[in-house]
């Protein structure tokens, strides 16, 4: 027998269903009544929010944002969550080491390109961040590298805390091309300027940028994530490299 679950009364399948919104990337309290009534709920009932925390935790999930009416939960993975997207799922073909180096530094300059300075991780998410380019990634990536061969010139084995795979990124980096148009004009998947566009297209997918024309707006989901990846080593060990003087958040 198929048992019939209420979602005004039952908690737990309210719960599922919540979380189960907060997971798609494109829903929106806004534009979705089920989900903006369970939100409503998250912040009225202590009870159910109780459920909502538990379960979450339980899935190996973390909710990112103050949760408030009108906003989306933003659910992010710990380490370990069968939620973690994996390399494989981010690049399912030419998924090499060197590839997996370069996309990771690529969304770490991602991130400073769009706060170029370590204090600007504090403003309101709900602040528009003017939008990046393409160009102004590989800018940023150009800067990186500049530093980082600085430092290897006073030192052949420059190490900052944290920055191990930055370096390894780096490397790589240095050999790789920046643009090269295939016979069809476009630019080669195999260039840096290949991997930013692939890149943003995830973030765009993922509902974290906006494309218009050659600009990509960041939108509010994205600086909520990079706000909490801001703690990361790996970032402020980049915010090193590019702010010096200023040391890290």
């Amino acid at each position: 027998m198929t048992t019939r679950y209420d979602i005004d009364s039952d908690d737990q399948f309210a719960a599922g269903r919540l979380i189960q919104w907060a997971l798609r990337p494109d829903a929106s309290p806004i534009r979705h009544d089920e989900y903006r009534i369970l939100i409503g709920r998250y912040l009225d009932r202590l009870e159910f929010r109780n459920v909502v925390d538990s379960v979450v935790a339980g899935l190996g999930l973390q909710i990112l944002n103050d949760v408030r009416q009108g906003y989306s939960l933003v659910l992010a993975p710990v380490i370990g969550s069968v939620f973690v997207t994996r390399s494989s799922e981010y690049r399912p073909t030419d998924n090499s080491a060197d590839k997996r180096l370069l996309d990771g530094l690529i969304q770490v300059a991602i991130a400073a390109t769009v706060y170029p300075h370590s204090t600007d991780l504090f403003s309101d998410t709900n602040l528009s961040r003017n939008p990046i380019t393409v160009d102004e990634i590989e800018m940023t990536l150009r800067h990186i590298a500049e530093r980082l061969e600085e430092a290897s010139r006073e030192n052949p084995d420059p190490i900052i805390e944290g920055t191990e795979g930055i370096y390894e990124a780096w490397r790589v980096y240095k050999n790789q091309p920046a643009a090269k148009e295939t016979n069809s004009q476009r630019v080669g998947r195999g260039t840096t300027r290949g991997m930013i566009e692939y890149a943003l297209d995830y973030l765009c997918r993922q509902r974290c940028f906006k494309k218009n024309g050659e600009l990509f707006q960041p939108l509010w989901r994205y600086q909520v994530l990079v706000q909490e990846y801001a703690a990361s080593r790996m970032y402020q060990a980049i915010q090193t490299v590019i702010e010096p003087k200023q040391g890290t958040v």
